[in-house]
């Protein structure tokens, strides 16, 4: 049995439990509905400058006032044990693999157990691929790590999560993993993870592995793996990842990707300045493998070789108010390497679902970070 026959007895199977959830919770109907329902919304807009032909524009110097990220949740509980998601953003206009749009990232229904310790998701939702970086929202990272920038991070699929008293997350999930050049589905996704406490309050942990099945005829097996580890201090929070990843899409074949940010930050009541160096590496099997780009400054053919891009950023984050979701910035960072060595989004099996996030090799942002829930005024 194909993984469409699957999804669609999974669907099946929560028609059935929802009628009969819905009974049990026929008394509170639209009360509780409205209760538990919350649109967020949240965004970033900066004066952005750039440089190095790393933008849409394809210009080598750029500068502008833009909507960095801007996105739309709609969040809510149909039953005590059925909840939904919804979350869209405004920037890509492409018909994905599940056929509906990209920039609908999450499109989920949740099915809770009676203990609540077991959760059954289907739908498009986020893919858990480790490390702390991947765990912000994208509103809160202004660079990304070459691997956590390219690897697709929302998929369609179905999943499964198990949640210990302790706070222990621990899931799988089976999606959506690459189309070929007509697009065909050629493969599929499987993705284990763990979200939890390693120290209660000092010591948290993101850590996954992923692979797809049946893609391409490369060397070695496609697969990435991540683990990050937050740690908690007074004052300070310090996040360290190691993101590892092969043959994946939108990456280069038969070269194997490292990547490795690091981030420290001050937790102040209002001023909250962090600094964050990121390495990145690739490196490929042999000269065949090796690919040839164009440089962006001057045009001509480059071959890339083994490469290593270390990247240094430098924030400070301004709080005005306690008790509003508003923040003001200014941010830069600078990168010794090119990252077009790093990416592969020519390749017609591109997936447009990363955070394909527009760096540069330097950028300066400043601007204003905002979040609200769209209901709150009507609950007063």
């Amino acid at each position: 049995m194909n993984f469409k026959y699957n999804f669609l007895l999974c669907l099946f199977l929560i028609g059935l439990t929802t009628s009969s959830l819905f009974a049990q919770n026929k008394k509170r109907g639209w009360e509780f509905f409205k209760e538990n329902l919350e649109i967020p919304i949240n965004g970033r807009m900066d004066y952005r400058f750039l440089n190095y032909n790393e933008n849409f524009d394809g210009f080598a110097k750029d500068s502008r006032f833009q909507f960095s990220t801007f996105l739309v949740k709609v969040n809510g509980k149909l039953t005590d044990r059925m909840s939904f998601n919804y979350r869209q953003v405004f920037n890509n206009n492409t018909i994905g693999t599940a056929n509906i749009s990209d920039n609908i990232q999450v499109a989920s229904l949740s099915l809770n157990s009676k203990n609540q310790k077991w959760t059954f998701t289907g739908g498009k939702f986020f893919l858990n691929l480790g490390s702390v970086e991947q765990e912000y929202d994208p509103s809160d990272v202004y660079r990304y790590s070459v691997i956590n920038n390219n690897l697709a991070c929302w998929k369609t699929g179905i999943g499964f999560l198990y949640s210990s008293e302790s706070g222990q997350d621990i899931g799988m999930q089976m999606v959506n993993g690459a189309l070929d050049s007509i697009g065909n589905q050629v493969a599929l996704q499987y993705n284990l993870y763990w979200n939890g406490t390693l120290l209660k309050d000092k010591i948290d942990i993101y850590a996954n592995v992923t692979t797809l099945t049946h893609y391409k005829e490369y060397d070695s097996q496609a697969f990435s793996s991540a683990i990050g580890l937050q740690w908690f201090f007074t004052d300070l929070v310090l996040d360290t990842d190691v993101i590892v990843a092969r043959n994946m899409p939108n990456l280069y074949k038969n070269a194997g990707y490292l990547s490795a940010p690091i981030k420290i930050q001050y937790m102040g009541n209002k001023f909250r300045p962090y600094i964050k160096l990121i390495y990145d590496a690739v490196k490929f099997d042999n000269e065949n493998d090796r690919p040839t780009v164009v440089d962006p400054e001057d045009g001509s053919l480059v071959t890339i070789n083994n490469t290593e891009m270390l990247t240094g950023e430098i924030a400070l984050e301004y709080y005005p108010w306690d008790h509003h979701n508003i923040r003001f910035h200014l941010v830069a960072s600078y990168a010794n390497s090119a990252n077009y060595n790093f990416t592969d989004e020519l390749n017609p099996e591109y997936d447009p679902n990363s955070r394909h996030h527009y760096v540069s090799q330097y950028q300066i942002l400043l601007g204003c970070r905002f979040g609200f829930n769209m209901l709150d005024p009507l609950n007063k």
